[in-house]
């Protein structure tokens, strides 16, 4: 499991403001894993379980 974005997932960061690379970012990661965006702040501590 990569816990790193590729290259295409950085180009969508790139125009982001800072405060919003991370949560955005995070979100990202777990669409990969899961197949779906976050339903909440609650499940969004569980992108790599």
């Amino acid at each position: 499991m990569a816990r790193t974005l590729d290259e295409d997932e950085l180009a969508l960061l790139s125009n982001r403001r800072a405060p919003t690379k991370l949560a955005f970012a995070l979100m990202l990661r777990f669409y990969a894993l899961h197949g779906r965006f976050p339903k909440g702040r609650q499940e969004s501590g569980r992108v790599y379980e």
